[in-house]
């Protein structure tokens, strides 16, 4: 089960049930399945408070990671500062989306035994990164087919990744769509190495 939360902000957080999906994909990428995830929207001030009192780190992250994974079966708390999720954004000159994005799957890669602190792990974490939201945009094509909310966030995405494309590119065979255009569109997803810290 994942469930959403919002701690100090009045963001509204559209798509679960596609988001859902995605991640649920990315585990079982992972050889992983979820359990209980929660994700813990916050402000600044809030994440601070989480890393000062549980970790006795006194600075800003944008996102937080506790761990109760057990065996294959992925648990765990994400807080996610808004704040600095959209200073790093203009900072990298980035969708304010995709950087939200971002974070979010380090959180769960986290959970799935992908490090970034050791020698040669940040590339890895950033190689899993790019792949995982590819395959966001994949899924998200797909359902197309299957489901109206799924056809607006691929929208909300296109826009916000500035993918060049439109509904009328697309072939639809049944639940496939086959893009007239090569996959090098994705190459357009490309994401710039943030400030994730503070994994528990």
């Amino acid at each position: 089960m994942i469930s959403y939360y919002f701690e100090d902000t009045d963001f509204v957080f559209k798509g679960k049930t596609a988001t859902n999906r995605w991640l649920r994909l990315v585990a079982e990428s992972e050889i992983r399945r979820i359990s209980n995830i929660s994700i813990i929207f916050c402000s600044d001030n809030y994440i601070l408070d989480v890393n000062q009192k549980y970790l006795q780190h006194d600075y800003f992250t944008d996102i937080i990671t506790f761990d109760y994974t057990e065996g294959n079966r992925i648990s765990g708390d994400l807080f996610i500062s808004l704040d600095t999720i959209r200073t790093n954004a203009e900072q990298f000159n980035q969708p304010y989306e995709r950087e939200l994005h971002r974070v979010i799957i380090h959180g769960i890669l986290h959970l799935c035994g992908i490090n970034d602190k050791g020698p040669g792990e940040r590339e890895i974490m950033e190689q899993e990164e790019n792949k995982a939201l590819k395959e966001q945009i994949a899924d998200l094509r797909y359902q197309l087919t299957q489901s109206e909310e799924a056809a607006l966030r691929y929208e909300e995405l296109k826009d916000a990744l500035h993918i060049k494309d439109t509904f009328s590119n697309y072939v639809i065979y049944g639940a496939s769509i086959l893009s007239r255009e090569s996959d090098e569109w994705f190459s357009t997803i490309r994401l710039n190495a943030g400030s994730a810290d503070g994994i528990a």
